[in-house]
């Protein structure tokens, strides 16, 4: 059983946790009903890869076409180009996790 002196003085690392959240690769989940499964599964892939995280990958193809949004993740992307804007609503984790936010269709 835990008292309220087991906790006391603990507080969450914001930055840290922000950071851990902007790595995980887990974040293209949210890209999927946008921009397809293979194309978030690419995203991910090129993320892994590259070393950066979802969201600047992501960044890269907003504005993108399709064709060289494709010619970037090396999979079909028959998507319209994404915007900055989508990428920022889409990946925004508050967002994820409040139901009925529209974020992801909640």
């Amino acid at each position: 059983v835990l008292g309220s002196k087991c906790v006391a003085g603990i507080e969450a690392d914001e930055a840290a946790c922000a950071s851990t959240i902007e790595r995980s690769l887990a974040m293209c989940t949210a890209l999927a009903p946008r921009i397809g499964y293979d194309a978030a599964a690419g995203v991910a892939k090129l993320a892994f890869k590259t070393g950066r995280n979802v969201r600047e990958v992501a960044l890269d193809l907003a504005g993108k076409t399709p064709e060289e949004a494709q010619a970037i993740l090396g999979v079909p992307f028959t998507a319209a180009s994404l915007t900055a804007e989508e990428v920022a609503r889409l990946l925004d984790p508050f967002g994820q996790t409040v139901r009925g936010t529209g974020v992801v269709g909640g």
